[in-house]
């Protein structure tokens, strides 16, 4: 799926990601919250919502708050830990100027690759037990309010060689914290759906 969308990113709180067809068809919107994640399907009038757990026990993918907050923030991190130990990461060189750095965790196996300017361009994800791997792709860079921001960024969630799930954004307009605005869709207005249905819709 190809959207144009907006970004907003309130550190440590919220981030909502809001998804449009052709730029002015709204299709949907994510909120993230430190606790639980919700998902509004505006095609559908249908809403979804769980803690972050799911995404382990449905995908094999260990992920949390902290994890979509660097993802989609486009940060270095290492998943699972508050802070990245740089002693814990094997550093590879690649060609054109760019770099590997590998991070293994007790569940989980985290590829990074990084531009010359340190820039992230890839980061793989994947479960030492599972076939499943989240990959989110980044590209054209470009500074917001002094911070360097990636437009396009695709999200992938593999099972082996087969895409369950991809996502191509581009994005058009992002937030970061004293600029964010909250208001939330009021969830009367839809019917509490599950993502496997969502999934069989895509």
């Amino acid at each position: 799926m190809s959207i144009t969308a907006t970004m907003q990113i309130k550190t440590d709180s919220i981030i909502v990601l809001t998804g449009n067809m052709m730029r002015f068809v709204p299709v949907f919107r994510l909120e993230l919250h430190p606790n639980h994640w919700i998902l509004f399907n505006k095609v559908h009038r249908a809403y979804y919502t769980d803690r972050y757990q799911y995404f382990y026990y449905a995908f094999g993918v260990n992920v949390n708050f902290e994890t979509f907050q660097s993802l989609f923030s486009a940060q270095l991190f290492s998943i699972g830990e508050r802070e990245v130990d740089a002693r814990r990461l094997e550093f590879t060189p690649l060609e054109d100027n760019r770099n590997k750095l590998t991070f293994e965790s007790r569940n989980m196996i985290q590829t990074t690759t990084t531009y010359g300017n340190h820039t992230i361009e890839q980061v793989v994800l994947r479960g030492r037990s599972h076939p499943q791997t989240l990959v989110a792709t980044y590209s054209d860079y470009s500074e917001t309010r002094g911070i360097n921001y990636p437009r396009n960024i695709n999200i992938e969630l593999l099972d082996g060689e087969q895409t369950v799930f991809g996502l191509d954004m581009r994005i058009q307009r992002v937030s970061f914290n004293s600029d964010v605005q909250i208001s939330s869709p009021n969830r009367q207005r839809f019917t509490r759906s599950t993502i496997d249905q969502l999934l069989r819709q895509l």
